[in-house]
Protein backbone atom coordinates (compact mmCIF):
# COMPACT_ATOMS: atom_id res chain seq x y z
CA UNK A 1 0.00 0.00 0.00
CA UNK A 2 1.01 3.25 -0.71
CA UNK A 3 1.95 6.48 1.36
CA UNK A 4 -0.50 8.36 0.37
CA UNK A 5 -3.01 5.89 0.06
CA UNK A 6 -2.28 5.27 4.09
CA UNK A 7 -2.50 9.03 4.32
CA UNK A 8 -5.92 9.12 2.66
CA UNK A 9 -7.52 6.07 4.91
CA UNK A 10 -5.72 8.08 7.82
CA UNK A 11 -7.33 11.55 7.07
CA UNK A 12 -11.06 10.17 6.62
CA UNK A 13 -10.66 8.16 9.35
CA UNK A 14 -9.85 11.45 11.59
CA UNK A 15 -12.64 13.00 9.70
CA UNK A 16 -15.35 10.50 10.95
CA UNK A 17 -14.04 10.95 14.86
CA UNK A 18 -14.16 14.25 13.99
CA UNK A 19 -18.24 13.97 12.76
CA UNK A 20 -18.85 11.41 15.67
CA UNK A 21 -17.81 14.09 18.30
CA UNK A 22 -19.41 16.51 17.00
CA UNK A 23 -22.87 14.43 16.59
CA UNK A 24 -22.00 13.06 20.86
CA UNK A 25 -21.45 16.98 21.99
CA UNK A 26 -24.92 18.19 20.04
CA UNK A 27 -26.16 14.96 21.80
CA UNK A 28 -25.51 16.21 24.74
CA UNK A 29 -27.17 19.89 24.58
CA UNK A 30 -30.13 18.91 23.11
CA UNK A 31 -30.98 15.64 25.04
CA UNK A 32 -34.16 15.29 24.75
CA UNK A 33 -35.91 18.49 22.72
CA UNK A 34 -33.59 17.85 19.57
CA UNK A 35 -35.51 18.30 16.47
CA UNK A 36 -35.68 15.61 13.58
CA UNK A 37 -35.87 16.90 10.29
CA UNK A 38 -37.88 14.59 8.82
CA UNK A 39 -36.49 11.04 6.53
CA UNK A 40 -34.37 12.94 4.54
CA UNK A 41 -30.84 14.66 4.93
CA UNK A 42 -31.44 18.17 5.68
CA UNK A 43 -29.61 21.45 6.11
CA UNK A 44 -29.75 21.36 10.31
CA UNK A 45 -30.39 24.85 12.14
CA UNK A 46 -29.26 25.90 16.01
CA UNK A 47 -31.94 23.29 17.07
CA UNK A 48 -32.22 20.65 14.79
CA UNK A 49 -30.07 17.59 13.42
CA UNK A 50 -30.29 16.44 9.90
CA UNK A 51 -31.84 12.56 10.05
CA UNK A 52 -31.62 10.13 7.69
CA UNK A 53 -32.55 6.35 7.54
CA UNK A 54 -30.93 4.50 4.94
CA UNK A 55 -30.06 1.21 3.97
CA UNK A 56 -26.72 -0.60 4.97
CA UNK A 57 -23.82 0.31 3.19
CA UNK A 58 -19.86 0.28 3.08
CA UNK A 59 -19.47 3.60 4.52
CA UNK A 60 -20.98 3.03 7.54
CA UNK A 61 -19.30 -0.03 8.99
CA UNK A 62 -16.78 1.29 11.63
CA UNK A 63 -19.72 3.76 13.29
CA UNK A 64 -21.81 1.04 12.87
CA UNK A 65 -19.62 -1.27 14.67
CA UNK A 66 -18.90 1.56 17.33
CA UNK A 67 -22.70 2.06 17.61
CA UNK A 68 -22.95 -1.90 18.54
CA UNK A 69 -20.19 -1.79 20.81
CA UNK A 70 -21.81 0.89 23.27
CA UNK A 71 -25.07 -0.37 23.37
CA UNK A 72 -23.80 -4.21 23.70
CA UNK A 73 -21.23 -2.57 26.59
CA UNK A 74 -25.07 -1.23 28.75
CA UNK A 75 -25.59 -4.71 29.15
CA UNK A 76 -29.44 -4.18 29.00
CA UNK A 77 -30.38 -5.00 25.70
CA UNK A 78 -28.38 -7.12 22.94
CA UNK A 79 -27.31 -10.91 23.81
CA UNK A 80 -23.67 -9.27 22.97
CA UNK A 81 -22.04 -8.25 25.35
CA UNK A 82 -19.35 -6.26 23.46
CA UNK A 83 -19.12 -5.71 19.62
CA UNK A 84 -16.99 -9.02 17.96
CA UNK A 85 -13.95 -8.99 16.71
CA UNK A 86 -13.50 -5.84 13.88
CA UNK A 87 -12.54 -8.71 11.24
CA UNK A 88 -15.89 -10.88 12.29
CA UNK A 89 -18.04 -7.86 12.22
CA UNK A 90 -17.35 -6.56 9.16
CA UNK A 91 -17.65 -9.93 7.51
CA UNK A 92 -20.77 -10.01 8.40
CA UNK A 93 -21.72 -6.52 7.65
CA UNK A 94 -20.50 -6.74 4.57
CA UNK A 95 -22.63 -10.36 3.78
CA UNK A 96 -25.74 -8.42 4.37
CA UNK A 97 -24.65 -5.76 2.05
CA UNK A 98 -23.47 -8.30 -0.93
CA UNK A 99 -26.85 -10.56 -0.40
CA UNK A 100 -29.28 -7.35 -0.33
CA UNK A 101 -30.67 -8.28 3.26
CA UNK A 102 -32.68 -6.29 5.32
CA UNK A 103 -30.48 -3.76 7.20
CA UNK A 104 -31.35 -0.06 7.71
CA UNK A 105 -28.85 2.25 9.60
CA UNK A 106 -30.21 6.20 11.34
CA UNK A 107 -28.15 8.57 10.71
CA UNK A 108 -27.27 11.95 12.34
CA UNK A 109 -25.37 14.58 10.78
CA UNK A 110 -24.31 11.47 8.86
CA UNK A 111 -23.32 10.09 11.91
CA UNK A 112 -24.75 6.04 12.56
CA UNK A 113 -26.52 5.95 15.81
CA UNK A 114 -28.63 3.14 15.20
CA UNK A 115 -29.81 0.38 13.27
CA UNK A 116 -32.81 -1.80 12.58
CA UNK A 117 -32.53 -5.64 10.44
CA UNK A 118 -34.70 -8.18 9.54
CA UNK A 119 -32.27 -11.12 8.93
CA UNK A 120 -33.20 -14.35 7.74
CA UNK A 121 -33.34 -17.77 9.68
CA UNK A 122 -32.22 -21.27 8.93
CA UNK A 123 -33.94 -23.78 6.75
CA UNK A 124 -35.94 -23.93 4.03
CA UNK A 125 -39.65 -24.45 5.88
CA UNK A 126 -38.78 -21.26 7.27
CA UNK A 127 -38.01 -19.62 4.79
CA UNK A 128 -40.59 -17.08 5.27
CA UNK A 129 -39.99 -15.95 8.79
CA UNK A 130 -36.94 -13.14 9.39
CA UNK A 131 -35.70 -12.15 12.66
CA UNK A 132 -35.78 -8.47 13.72
CA UNK A 133 -32.90 -6.99 15.52
CA UNK A 134 -32.66 -3.15 16.51
CA UNK A 135 -30.45 -0.59 18.70
CA UNK A 136 -29.99 2.83 19.02
CA UNK A 137 -27.24 4.61 21.08
CA UNK A 138 -28.09 6.06 24.59
CA UNK A 139 -27.89 9.60 23.43
CA UNK A 140 -30.35 8.83 20.46
CA UNK A 141 -33.52 7.02 22.47
CA UNK A 142 -36.32 9.34 22.98
CA UNK A 143 -36.32 11.49 19.40
CA UNK A 144 -38.68 9.14 17.69
CA UNK A 145 -35.93 7.36 15.37
CA UNK A 146 -37.31 3.86 16.23
CA UNK A 147 -40.58 4.02 14.92
CA UNK A 148 -38.96 5.16 11.87
CA UNK A 149 -36.32 2.31 11.38
CA UNK A 150 -38.99 -0.44 12.45
CA UNK A 151 -41.36 1.26 9.52
CA UNK A 152 -38.28 1.44 6.91
CA UNK A 153 -37.32 -2.73 7.78
CA UNK A 154 -40.93 -3.93 7.92
CA UNK A 155 -41.42 -2.21 4.22
CA UNK A 156 -38.44 -3.80 2.76
CA UNK A 157 -39.13 -7.25 4.89
CA UNK A 158 -42.90 -7.45 3.28
CA UNK A 159 -41.11 -6.83 -0.68
CA UNK A 160 -38.49 -9.39 0.34
CA UNK A 161 -41.34 -11.87 0.62
CA UNK A 162 -41.07 -12.21 4.60
CA UNK A 163 -44.86 -13.37 6.02
CA UNK A 164 -43.98 -13.39 9.68
CA UNK A 165 -41.41 -11.25 11.43
CA UNK A 166 -39.97 -12.74 15.03
CA UNK A 167 -38.18 -11.15 17.85
CA UNK A 168 -37.06 -11.69 21.40
CA UNK A 169 -37.07 -8.45 23.96
CA UNK A 170 -36.48 -8.95 27.49
CA UNK A 171 -39.36 -8.57 30.12
CA UNK A 172 -37.37 -4.99 31.94
CA UNK A 173 -37.47 -3.24 28.65
CA UNK A 174 -40.70 -1.93 28.49
CA UNK A 175 -39.91 0.61 25.87
CA UNK A 176 -39.44 -1.32 23.15
CA UNK A 177 -42.38 -3.97 24.27
CA UNK A 178 -44.40 -1.10 23.35
CA UNK A 179 -42.65 0.19 20.07
CA UNK A 180 -43.40 -3.40 18.80
CA UNK A 181 -47.10 -3.82 20.14
CA UNK A 182 -47.67 -0.09 17.70
CA UNK A 183 -46.62 -1.87 14.69
CA UNK A 184 -48.77 -5.45 15.88
CA UNK A 185 -46.20 -7.95 16.92
CA UNK A 186 -48.11 -10.11 19.68
CA UNK A 187 -47.17 -11.86 22.95
CA UNK A 188 -46.44 -15.51 21.67
CA UNK A 189 -44.75 -16.73 24.96
CA UNK A 190 -41.75 -16.45 27.79
CA UNK A 191 -38.43 -17.29 27.87
CA UNK A 192 -37.22 -18.07 31.63
CA UNK A 193 -34.02 -17.32 32.50
CA UNK A 194 -32.84 -16.62 28.74
CA UNK A 195 -30.21 -13.56 29.23
CA UNK A 196 -27.62 -14.72 31.73
CA UNK A 197 -25.70 -11.36 32.38
CA UNK A 198 -22.92 -10.22 35.48
CA UNK A 199 -24.18 -13.83 37.35
CA UNK A 200 -28.36 -12.52 37.17
CA UNK A 201 -30.88 -14.09 34.91
CA UNK A 202 -32.78 -12.39 32.70
CA UNK A 203 -36.29 -13.40 31.18
CA UNK A 204 -37.59 -12.37 27.41
CA UNK A 205 -41.08 -12.67 25.49
CA UNK A 206 -41.10 -13.98 22.33
CA UNK A 207 -43.11 -11.72 20.26
CA UNK A 208 -43.97 -11.85 16.17
CA UNK A 209 -45.83 -10.51 13.50
CA UNK A 210 -47.79 -11.66 10.80
CA UNK A 211 -47.89 -10.24 7.45
CA UNK A 212 -50.04 -10.76 4.45
CA UNK A 213 -47.44 -12.32 2.16
CA UNK A 214 -48.39 -15.97 2.72
CA UNK A 215 -50.27 -18.52 1.13
CA UNK A 216 -54.40 -17.40 1.83
CA UNK A 217 -53.17 -13.66 2.86
CA UNK A 218 -51.80 -14.96 6.38
CA UNK A 219 -54.19 -16.16 9.16
CA UNK A 220 -53.50 -12.44 11.70
CA UNK A 221 -54.16 -9.13 10.11
CA UNK A 222 -51.16 -6.76 10.07
CA UNK A 223 -51.24 -3.08 11.20
CA UNK A 224 -48.13 -2.18 9.59
CA UNK A 225 -48.90 0.50 7.27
Amino acid sequence: MSCSATTGKSAASYRRVRRRFAVERRLEKFPATTRLCGDVPLKPDAGAMSLAIVPLSDAHFEDLRKAFDSIAREKRYLAFLKAPPLEQGLAYYRNIVDNDLCHFVALLDDVVVGWCDVLPTHGEARAHVGTLGIGLIARARHMGIGPKLVRAALEKARKQGYSRIELTVRMDNTNAKTLYERFGFTLEGANLNAFLVDGQFYDTYSMALLLDNGPGGGRRHSRVE
